[in-house]
């Protein structure tokens, strides 16, 4: 497709030169999605560039005896309409140029090469200090210690190593889902520990190496050159990294997919290894050791080397699965393609989507990683950020700075000072001002709902408990559900077999010595006095059992309804004491302790419009509720077990805490909730809702940025 004018005034400047490619280009044949595409290699900067067939045929001509102009006119008089214009001759002879690639018989500037190659040179060190959270230093030429070891490990590459390995990981696989329960018990806090934070510093680095070892054995194995082995600083964390693109000359995509994924399936198979280690050994160094390789090589590969929104492996994967070369610059290039055409009106831009089924792929793809992106930028922001104090808050404004604000400040200049646009520029500039005033308006003007969800537990007084003061059988349970009892009233009745015996016998016994004792006592009265001691013994004996006896009635606290923790089913049941049997509610209405982070509780303390809740049991019945009250610091007890994560609660708990303390600030809001009559809940979570005052959503934004900077950073 002809993107420029079939003829140029500029035509003079390029028609007498002949120009050659530099014999160390290499030209690869490609074939993606029924096109013929050729890529051109450059051995010495390593630099790949995809060109169309149409290019090809005018490259094809320039070998350095005839010149520019014969070339396009003998393409022209072969090919017909299916030729580069003048222009698109001018654009590509001046790229292969800045690339390095061309050669003709009037040498340039001596001078404009070395401004040329220390500009080459700049773009190189931008590159990689562009991101500095992924910083890149290359240390050494690892090619002849690959030519070394690739004999013995290219055979891995073949269907068989591909065999051995779904065997191996779904083994892998099947002891995981097997041992679930003991692998994911006390996740959190076994990840976040001081342990974990060791080994993940000892062995991520590693696994990283054989990772990359890995990408260079197959680059190897198919005849690729690898000269670039070096340090790459992740977040501060040294990574080992391999230049593996001259996979990207490899003709057959299957190669390519299995260099860009090599580096993934050599962690997963270090996993599956690791899985089977720990299923075989004892708790210890060594099972320790393979839970955290299982950690990096399992759920850290898959959740980001191996997420194709992001620029690592799994994006290689993706994009020859898919046969779209270069899918992430190309989405953009397409998004940007699409806001000219239909928001511009510009027709005439270089539409990126050369084969059928690309377009989806580049919105569906473009928005995704985009989002992604940001999202990942954040996060790492933040933890550096905590981090690394000074330095670290300066390292992630300027990550947030290239990221989201440098294109913002790129598309505002292409808009409003650039010339490419050229009568469109008007229409562009009135749709971005339209669009910035309707996001403006929409989120600092229009008032949308504004609320606060958290966790509570009903709240039960202790004087309301029915608890067991004995061990024993529940032998009788007098009162049903929702019955009305008065204070006092016997409500289950215990028996202990063992008990009855006890005080059976020691009534025989009290009943023998007294009659002895009235026997003896004129007669004996020194034996008398004997007796009237053990008598003395036994009755105070039978009065101490006699009075354990009493408890196994037990009363009701207060006056209220009875909800019993199993019913009628607690009948015939051996409870221990201290064992919760059920409670007697009063009339008066149901306490919520609910659990509201530190950065809500202001909003809930001074902008509370409205207050309702539902039970899990019941989400279809909205009750109303109303503020009693908040405590006035953090809370250092969490009021329930069932607010925790190991509860089925939303909150962490600090692992280092002797008692159930939540790891990050929270309070307590003491909700009042009128409920249905009949319905008796008891330390049952429930979800309240605290409605504020509307507010738009950039308010909102602003203010939740700010808390999550406070609480971050401990200010």
């Amino acid at each position: 497709m002809m993107v420029g004018s079939y003829f140029s005034a500029n035509w003079y400047r390029v028609a007498e030169l002949r120009p050659r490619l530099r014999r160390h280009v290499v030209v690869h044949r490609h074939v993606v999605r029924g096109d013929v595409w050729h890529v051109l290699q450059d051995d010495q900067t390593g630099g790949f560039f995809r060109i169309t067939p149409a290019a090809y045929r005018f490259l094809a001509g320039l070998d350095g005896r005839h010149t520019v102009a014969e070339v396009w006119e003998s393409v022209a008089r072969r090919v017909g309409d299916d030729h580069l214009s003048q222009d698109d001759v001018i654009v590509f002879l001046g790229q292969l140029h800045r690339s390095d690639m061309l050669i003709g018989q009037d040498l340039p500037d001596l001078g404009e090469l070395f401004d040329r190659s220390r500009s080459n040179a700049k773009r190189t060190v931008m590159s990689r200090v562009k991101n500095p959270l992924a910083l890149r230093l290359p240390l050494f030429d690892p090619d002849r210690f690959l030519n070394r070891i690739t004999p013995a490990f290219a055979w891995l590459l073949t269907p068989l190593g591909m065999a051995l390995w779904l065997l191996l990981v779904g083994y892998g696989v099947v002891l995981a889902a097997l041992n679930w329960p003991g692998l994911t018990h006390n996740i959190y806090d076994r990840v976040i520990s001081l342990d974990t934070l060791l080994f993940f510093i000892v062995l991520y680095p590693l696994m990283k190496a054989v990772h990359e070892l890995a990408h260079g054995v197959a680059v190897k194995a198919w005849g690729g050159q690898v000269h670039e082995m070096g340090i790459m600083f992740l977040v501060f964390m040294p990574v080992p990294y391999v230049d593996a693109s001259a996979a990207s000359g490899f003709r057959r995509r299957r190669r390519r997919a299995v260099v860009a994924g090599i580096g993934i399936m050599v962690e997963l198979v270090l996993a599956a290894l690791a899985m089977i280690v720990w299923a075989m050994a004892e708790p210890g160094l060594v099972r320790a050791t393979a839970f955290n390789v299982m950690l990096i090589g399992g759920a850290s590969t898959l959740l980001f080397n191996g997420n194709p929104l992001l620029r690592f492996d799994g994006y290689y994967v993706l994009c020859d699965a898919l046969d779209i070369p270069n899918l992430g610059t190309r989405s953009n290039k397409y998004l940007f393609y699409l806001i000219q055409r239909y928001g511009f009106g510009k027709r005439d831009g270089d539409n990126p989507a050369t084969a059928r089924g690309e377009r989806k792929w580049f919105v569906l793809y473009g928005v995704l990683s985009f989002c992604y992106r940001v999202f990942i930028m954040i996060m790492i922001s933040l933890f550096v950020a905590t981090k690394f104090f000074f330095i670290g808050v300066i390292l992630a404004c300027l990550s947030v700075t290239l990221t989201v604000l440098w294109p913002l400040w790129k598309g505002w200049r292409y808009v409003f000072h650039s010339r490419q646009l050229g009568q469109r520029q008007g229409r562009a500039k009135l749709v971005i001002l339209t669009l910035l005033g309707l996001a403006g308006l929409g989120l600092f003007a229009v008032p949308v709902l504004d609320a606060t969800v958290s966790h509570g537990v009903v709240w039960t007084p202790t004087q309301g408990r029915l608890v067991a003061s004995n061990s024993g059988f529940v032998d009788q349970v007098h009162a049903t559900n929702g019955e009305y009892v008065d204070a006092g009233e016997p409500v289950i009745t215990l028996r202990d077999p063992q008990l009855d015996a006890r005080v059976a016998t020691l009534e025989a016994e009290e009943r023998e010595y007294r009659a002895q004792f009235n026997s003896l006592n004129l007669r004996d009265p020194g034996q008398a006095r004997i007796l009237a001691e053990q008598l003395e013994r036994t009755s105070q004996s039978l009065a101490f059992w006699k009075g354990r006896q009493a408890r196994n009635q037990v009363m009701a606290p207060q006056s209220g309804a009875v909800a019993m923790a199993g019913g009628e089913s607690l009948t015939g049941k051996l409870v221990s004491e201290g064992t919760l049997l059920g409670y007697v509610f009063s009339d008066a209405p149901r306490l919520l302790e609910v659990l509201v982070p530190q950065d809500r509780i202001n909003d809930i303390r001074y902008d509370t419009q409205e207050v309702s809740l539902r039970f899990p049991g019941a989400l279809h019945q909205q009750l109303p509720g109303r503020i009693l009250g908040v405590t006035p610091r953090a809370v250092d007890v969490l009021p329930s077990g069932v607010l925790s994560t190991e509860g089925g609660g939303p909150v962490f708990l600090d692992p280092e805490a002797e008692q159930p303390r939540p790891l990050n600030n929270h309070y307590v809001v003491r909700i009042g909730v009128e409920e249905p009559r009949g319905v008796w809940r008891a330390e049952e979570r429930a979800l309240v809702r605290f409605r504020h005052s509307p507010t738009p959503l950039g308010i909102q934004a602003l203010r939740a940025i700010r808390e999550v900077f406070l609480s971050q950073f401990d200010v």
